[in-house]
């Protein structure tokens, strides 16, 4: 990841954080995902807004009842975060509000939300 531009530090998050790997995936591949790694593997608990934001526009539209309701809940967080008073750290991590290969301000994800379908 640092030798696509990022840094250190955001590599690491990245790495450490695989809900953010959902961000890259097929969405036919997570569509296949058991729901207990979803609750689990990909928790989505310690994210950011900026984060959430990039995990929900990247998810599919689960015909599975318990995936549905796993991608519903991390959009009612995403509309919590929306709506409250964020420290900045929650906002974003400090680690892309460094220089860096990609714009964290453009995401607009709440407001024409993307989820993709699985073909």
């Amino acid at each position: 990841l640092e030798a696509r531009g990022l840094s250190k530090a955001c590599a690491k998050r990245i790495f450490q954080t695989p809900a953010l790997w959902l961000c890259r995936a097929e969405a036919e591949r997570v569509a296949k995902f058991h729901v207990a790694d979803l609750r689990g593997r990909y928790a989505y608990d310690r994210l950011t807004l900026l984060e959430l934001r990039a995990v929900f526009v990247s998810l599919p539209a689960f015909s599975d009842e318990a995936k549905a309701s796993w991608k519903q809940g991390l959009e009612d967080k995403l509309r919590q975060f929306e709506t409250g008073d964020l420290p900045p750290a929650k906002v974003r991590p400090p680690c892309f509000s460094e220089e860096g290969p990609f714009d964290p301000d453009a995401d607009d994800a709440v407001m024409a939300p993307a989820a993709r379908e699985v073909g």
